[in-house]
């Protein structure tokens, strides 16, 4: 694994990024690190390999103030055997009512070995839950969302599967939140921004907050995401139901990707319908 911090910028190449020049900033609430001024009080730490505890080194990691999704960001080499971003205190301690929320967060990797690693550790008092999802796209930022109940959560890398009860133990001392930045098994380079814990538990895509209808990222958002998935369909010729319309890029349903479907982008363009949106 390297050693070394690989001196290397990463860019969001979307085809159509001159025409949007603004992103809509998610309303959080609770704890938040946008990471805008500087790390935060935020660490990498090491743990070993197949994620055991303990945490056997720290170091502040690396800060941009142009490097995040939005304004600043942090980010790490692969400097440990397993790296990963480690929250401050005031993310930690009796968080219960965190229980079914969601935790936030928006990551961008730059290299994978496409396996299913755990995304988020958290430690408690007596025991440590493991939520374990595949990589993201490489050279891209991905927002993700992880609910704090027991659902999806393990009780170690590969262990049994957690229960409400587990989650709500851990919570009341949460004495770790760790976010994962080794995705590849040879060297890794991870950017993290937005963090925030809880999140308001919201209801994207039901009655009363309807997926707009150009949400290509099916987040309730029309935004930089959305481009990414449609600049990715653009020109084709052949959307039809066999294809899901061109993964939903065909908005008119005329077959083909083209302006009258940016245009429709355009029409609706940060248009926000979730209940934590401003």
């Amino acid at each position: 694994m390297f050693k070394k911090c690989l001196n290397e910028k990463r860019q969001l190449i979307l085809s159509f990024g001159m025409v949007f020049s603004f992103y809509c900033p998610f309303a959080y609430s609770q704890i938040v690190s946008t990471f805008d001024t500087g790390t935060e009080g935020w660490l990498i730490v090491q743990m070993e390999h197949g994620f055991h505890f303990p945490i056997t080194e720290a170091m502040e990691p690396h800060w941009s103030a142009n490097e995040g999704l939005i304004d600043g960001g942090i980010y790490t080499c692969d400097y440990y055997k397993i790296t990963l971003f480690s929250a401050p205190t005031m993310f930690l301690g009796n968080q219960t009512e965190a229980f079914g929320s969601d935790l936030h967060f928006d990551i961008w990797i730059s290299y994978t070995s496409d396996e299913e690693w755990p995304a988020v550790i958290l430690e408690g008092a007596a025991k440590n839950l493991y939520y374990n999802m595949p990589p993201t796209m490489v050279g891209n930022w991905t927002h993700r969302s992880i609910s704090l109940v027991g659902a999806g959560w393990r009780k170690s890398w590969r262990g049994g599967f957690a229960t409400d009860t587990d989650m709500m133990e851990v919570l009341a001392n949460l004495q770790g939140l760790y976010i994962n930045a080794e995705w590849s098994d040879t060297g890794d380079l991870t950017y993290l921004d937005n963090v925030v814990f809880p999140g308001i538990p919201h209801f994207c895509g039901d009655q009363d907050h309807p997926y707009p209808e150009v949400d290509l990222s099916f987040d309730c958002r029309v935004d930089l995401f959305d481009i990414a998935e449609f600049s990715s369909q653009w020109s084709r010729i052949d959307c039809s139901s066999d294809n899901d319309d061109c993964d939903g890029a065909d908005f008119n349903l005329n077959g083909i990707i083209d302006l009258e479907d940016l245009s429709m982008i355009a029409s609706e363009w940060l248009m926000c319908t979730d209940v934590i949106c401003p």
